[in-house]
């Protein structure tokens, strides 16, 4: 069964265009723009600030005998970060889809090799990081 549907996807398309056309590892030897830096920085600090937050307001909750203060500061905390993350995501602009693309496509044809999808021995074009 599991090798009818590896078969099955192997001719998929999508497959078939990884194999043909693999992705270029190259877009990542070039130097990233400050803006998509500190978009890319902005994103990794929505997750640090939310959390820790939380729990935060969660001890002071505990502290202070009132649940309250968790139930109202915790969506607030959470609802925040995910405008720091928006913001981030806006930084970082189109070349984060560019880098995105690439290195997911990259990935698929690794995991199709992996799970004999493809032949793993298929001479390939793609450049290595």
């Amino acid at each position: 069964m599991f090798e009818k549907l590896k078969r099955k996807l192997g001719k998929t398309s999508f497959v078939t265009k990884l194999v043909e056309e693999p992705a270029d590892l190259g877009i990542f030897r070039l130097t990233p723009s400050f803006r998509f830096i500190i978009g890319i920085g902005v994103i990794g600090f929505s997750y640090l600030i939310a959390w820790p937050f939380i729990a935060l307001l969660g001890i002071i909750s505990i502290v202070v005998r009132n649940p309250f203060i968790v139930a109202v500061g915790g969506p607030i905390a959470y609802g925040a970060s995910h405008i720091v993350f928006f913001i981030g995501v806006w930084l970082a602009g189109k070349d984060s889809i560019n880098y995105m693309r690439v290195f997911s496509r990259w990935m698929m044809l690794r995991i199709c090799r992996k799970l004999s999808i493809v032949d793993p021995e298929v001479e390939s074009t793609e450049t290595q990081p």
